[in-house]
């Protein structure tokens, strides 16, 4: 039994290693690299740039790592170092000087991603262990509660909150209870205001 436990972690690492290594080198080059040619921006100050460019790569790493094998993950120190890094990445790149702020892609979906953690570890974590379960019952569910909800075009984001609420709604009633699914509206709406739809 603990050897196909064994087994079962090694095959999750090796998937989140496929997913990861991309991922981490196009963050690492194609930020890293960004003022490599730069008059504008020099080398030393370029420096502050760089170590934040990182924080928000490790902070990728541990955000795959918390939405990859049982979305979403309830590994408790895994969670409490993603709040931190919600906290310390968006100041460090406060600290870059003007003249070398180039906003990396990753920072715009940044304050979507926290949420989500916040959200999902918070209010709504008595039901969040059934998110699979809500997903597989409504594709309308699925179309929210998908980890990938975040890097839909605006408008898809919109249709989908505003098409799909009330069937939301329904099916965490179902699976949860009324008051999760209440939680869940609550949250919708606070998306729906944040992201301008």
């Amino acid at each position: 039994m603990c050897q196909m436990s064994a087994q079962s972690n090694i095959l999750i690492g090796i998937k989140t290693l496929i997913i990861l290594i991309p991922l981490l080198l196009t963050i690492r080059f194609g930020v890293i690299h960004l003022y490599e040619d730069s008059e504008e921006c020099p080398k030393d100050e370029r420096l502050e740039f760089d170590r934040c460019s990182l924080k928000l790569s490790a902070f990728g790493v541990n955000y795959r790592m918390w939405q990859s094998a049982n979305f979403p993950a309830q590994d408790l120190q895994l969670i409490s170092k993603l709040k931190l890094q919600c906290q310390e990445v968006p100041k460090c790149f406060e600290n870059v000087p003007s003249h070398c702020k180039e906003t990396p892609s990753a920072i715009e979906s940044f304050p979507m991603w926290c949420r989500r953690i916040y959200f999902f570890s918070g209010p709504f974590s008595k039901c969040a262990g059934k998110i699979n379960q809500i997903s597989g019952r409504n594709e309308c569910a699925e179309n929210f509660l998908d980890p990938k909800f975040f890097e839909k075009s605006h408008e898809a984001k919109c249709q989908i909150l505003a098409n799909n609420k009330e069937c939301i709604h329904e099916s965490v009633a179902k699976t949860c209870a009324k008051v999760m699914a209440d939680v869940l509206a609550q949250h919708i709406n606070t998306e729906k205001k944040i992201i301008g739809c």
